[in-house]
């Protein structure tokens, strides 16, 4: 095994052990964030305090309740806990950590407030497929206020993250009504849409799985395409993307239209673990519609960009898109070092047979030295399909970069 197949097997190793997903987890337990955390009779900073707990003291999680509160600038819902001596009890959840306590260590980068809601700027036009209701808090436990109708478009404040978040395949979304902020679940919120004749295209993004490691704390995205009528307000189709996500769009390219004969919709998909450096892809997916709007099928997909911190890479330079054919042009290397090993464009034909693109032919102007002996002539390095896709399997098993 090369060094670099190595280092891409132990990068995937290592996030699935990391990879957080469910409170289920026995190896999970919770402990006291605060020097000194009072334990209340009831879910509520008024109630009277039965006892305090110091902080690192380990406490069992018995119920999350619905009733939330912002303390100290941290938003969180109350919880129920048993302590050591089986006192039972209500506790601020802001202030309830938790760990895997197989790797356990006083000070351990693994360790997380579960229970505190996590949000960060949206500030986006969103449009509803469904009938939502309205709460005073990101909680299906917490008080209704109001009910916001099927079609309804308006501007969302805030994207909410609860841990449970991931068991419910769901974000939550702020927006101020008569001046104070509540929220709404994900579930029927679509946060990049288009309307095109008689239908609505949205996207509908949920968290699948929270990763910690490399310093780093973040959320891993999927994502839903989800077709409405107009008329009716009801779902037509619902195209789960095949790889997760950092960000979605949709729009129509009318030259797809003409070259398969139907109406086109195009999915822009952008994968990347790390915002820091290029690692990922930018895919771009045609999915067929059918003449009610209904997304019907998957038509055609290519690479826009692979990111140069794992090689090789890749950038499409050029794409022609014609009635007979399609082309692509991309930009290649695979090495460091001397920019003249290694490196070159690829050029990747399709021709059209029956409204819709057949793999045809690559041509290749890279070049490589496969001895790696400096005194040799560098040579052209000739492709086929299967040799390139195998090149970058490692960065998506789902996507083919050739098709």
């Amino acid at each position: 095994m090369t060094n670099r197949k190595m280092y891409q097997f132990l990068f995937c190793a290592v996030l699935s052990i990391l990879s957080i997903n469910s409170h289920a987890d026995e190896s999970r337990k919770y402990f006291i964030g605060a020097e000194s955390l009072n334990v209340r009779k009831e879910p509520s900073v008024t109630s009277e305090s039965l006892f305090l707990l110091k902080k690192r003291t380990p406490v069992e999680v018995v119920d999350i309740t619905g009733n939330y509160d912002r303390i100290d600038g941290i938003k969180s819902p109350w919880l129920k806990i048993k302590s050591l001596d089986g006192k039972t009890g209500f506790v601020f959840g802001g202030y309830v950590y938790t760990q895997n306590i197989a790797k356990y260590e006083e000070d351990s980068e693994l360790e997380y407030y579960e229970f505190r809601t996590e949000e960060k700027e949206f500030n986006k036009e969103v449009y509803l497929n469904n009938d939502v209701s309205v709460y005073e808090f990101p909680s299906v436990s917490a008080k209704k206020v109001s009910e916001i109708k099927t079609g309804n478009k308006f501007k969302v404040k805030k994207q909410i993250y609860k841990y449970d978040s991931i068991k419910d395949k769901s974000w939550w979304y702020s927006f101020l009504l008569n001046g104070k902020e509540v929220y709404i679940n994900g579930k029927n919120v679509l946060t990049d849409f288009m309307v095109n004749d008689n239908a609505v295209y949205g996207v509908n993004s949920y968290p699948s799985s929270r990763l910690i490691g490399f310093g780093q704390d973040f959320i891993e995205t999927e994502s839903k395409i989800i077709s409405a009528s107009l008329s009716s307000k009801k779902i037509l189709s619902t195209t789960e993307l095949k790889e997760k996500s950092d960000s979605v769009t949709i729009h129509t390219d009318v030259r797809f239209d003409k070259v398969f004969n139907k109406k086109c919709l195009v999915v822009k998909h952008d994968w990347n673990h790390f915002r820091t450096s290029p690692i990922g892809y930018t895919v771009k997916t045609v999915f067929l519609l059918d003449k009610n709007g209904k997304i019907n099928s998957e038509a055609f997909s290519w690479f826009e960009e692979i990111g140069e911190q794992f090689r090789p890479f890749a950038s499409l330079l050029s794409m022609t898109v014609a009635k007979t054919k399609i082309l692509l042009m991309y930009e290649y290397y695979e090495s460091i070092g001397d920019p003249n090993i290694g490196s070159g464009n690829i050029e990747v034909e399709y021709e059209i047979v029956n409204n819709l693109p057949v793999f045809k032919n690559i041509k290749s102007s890279v070049k490589t030295n496969s001895s790696g002996n400096s005194d040799e002539k560098p040579e052209l390095l000739s492709f086929t399909k299967n040799s390139i896709n195998d090149k970058f399997r490692f960065l998506s098993g789902k996507y083919n970069f050739i098709n």
